[in-house]
């Protein structure tokens, strides 16, 4: 594929973008990447495959910092809640409450 062409295939853009060509069609049936016909075959902009490109970066590094984030957030405050309630994994005495239950179930 050469780089100085304007308009890409549908396999191209694929290629380009780093999604199966299912995925450009879905992207093009939505709206979020524009797409036209000649003849039988579907063309997309050169400048509409790096848009998407790097739209979709952009995204799926925002995505994976709002995971990390939110698995940071979750880990510290069960640490501090946990600790604040005076929860350990073995109830004084190594035993179960009278009620039967423990006082903490959970992974450790």
């Amino acid at each position: 594929m050469e780089a100085d062409q304007l308009v890409v295939s549908i396999a191209g853009a694929a290629e380009i973008i780093g999604i199966s060509r299912e995925a450009v069609w879905q992207a093009i049936r939505k709206g979020r990447l524009d797409g036209f016909r000649i003849g039988r075959e579907w063309l997309i902009s050169r400048a509409a495959v790096n848009g998407y490109r790097l739209k979709r970066t952009q995204r799926l590094k925002r995505y994976g910092a709002l995971r990390r984030n939110a698995e940071i957030a979750r880990r510290a405050g069960r640490r501090s809640a946990d600790a604040s309630l005076g929860i350990t994994a073995t109830p004084p005495g190594g035993e179960s409450h009278a009620s039967g239950r423990r006082s903490y179930v959970g992974p450790d």
